[in-house]
């Protein structure tokens, strides 16, 4: 295997850091459901240039099957449920606590396709383990990160346990079906169920008393081509060259990046323990990826 292809969820790492900065701006103008609607929007429109590469004429009802659960119910409810994370605290200490994802991924990894990590594997995710645990620690300390709550730490693990579970379906599903059909299937149910929801807030009425409307709509959009689009393509790319664990694994860097760039851009304090756990989860990514050779 060409070993470059371990820096392509490393690029998608930093491509959602950027996201989440933008999110985390949109997000003090709006609400996490009218943020979604847009971003769902604008991952849509780019997704369906797709279709003619796409064909389920072939595909077995059990990918079909797993496809439905995988489009509508996982990735719609871990968006939700980190973005009301998001909604809740400062966007460091959410995305560090998004990065206990490769525990789950390998539970479901042992559960769903009866897979066995070996030692070097189980080193580097007790060290990520580890990390999380001194941030979770950290941030419920009281006073020690400003506007982080009991909530928004179970918003941030519960959406860790859904992508971890999302990233092994999808790759369950991805020889049948291909990225095409996937990028489509995933945008479309994220803009129904986003559209549902926004609709039912009150939908571009809720627009009327924010300030600043164009700006929270285009980076809306914006955020939907870069995530939605972009960012899936890459991951997608990761799980079918480098398998759901090291892929998972990869993403963690994320964390590095977010941590750089929301204390430059947005200034949030990188406190001791935000770094010390940051790298304790990078160098257990690094760790559980040298597992895989």
């Amino acid at each position: 295997m060409n070993s470059a292809i371990y820096f392509l969820p490393i690029g998608a790492a930093f491509i959602m850091s950027i996201g989440m900065l933008m999110a985390k701006s949109v997000l003090k103008q709006t609400n996490s459901i009218t943020f979604m609607f847009f971003r769902s929007f604008a991952g849509l429109a780019v997704a369906l240039f797709f279709i003619p590469l796409v064909s389920l004429a072939e595909v077995p009802h059990s990918s079909l099957l797993l496809l439905l659960l995988s489009v509508v119910l996982v990735p719609f409810s871990m968006n939700l449920l980190f973005f009301n994370g998001v909604e809740r605290g400062d966007i460091g200490a959410q995305n560090a606590l998004l990065q206990i994802t490769p525990a789950f991924v390998v539970i479901s990894d042992i559960l769903i396709l009866s897979h066995r990590p070996g030692m070097l594997s189980w080193t580097g995710l007790g060290l990520i383990i580890f990390a999380v645990m001194i941030l979770a620690g950290f941030l419920f300390r009281r006073g020690s990160s400003p506007g982080t709550t009991p909530l928004s730490v179970f918003f941030g693990v519960a959406s860790a346990a859904v992508n971890g579970v999302n990233l092994v379906i999808l790759s369950i599903i991805l020889p049948d079906l291909g990225r095409p059909a996937l990028l489509i299937a995933q945008n479309l149910a994220n803009a129904l169920l986003a559209g549902i929801l926004f609709f039912r807030l009150g939908g571009f009425s809720t627009l009327k008393p924010m300030k600043n409307r164009g700006r929270i709509i285009l980076l809306s959009l914006l955020n939907g081509i870069l995530v939605r689009v972009v960012y899936f393509n890459f991951r997608l790319i990761s799980l079918e060259t480098l398998g759901p664990v090291v892929t998972s694994a990869l993403l963690l860097t994320q964390v590095l990046f977010t941590l750089i760039l929301s204390a430059l851009i947005l200034k949030e304090k990188a406190t001791a323990p935000k770094i010390w756990g940051v790298f304790l989860i990078v160098a257990g990514a690094l760790v559980v990826t040298l597992g895989s050779f």
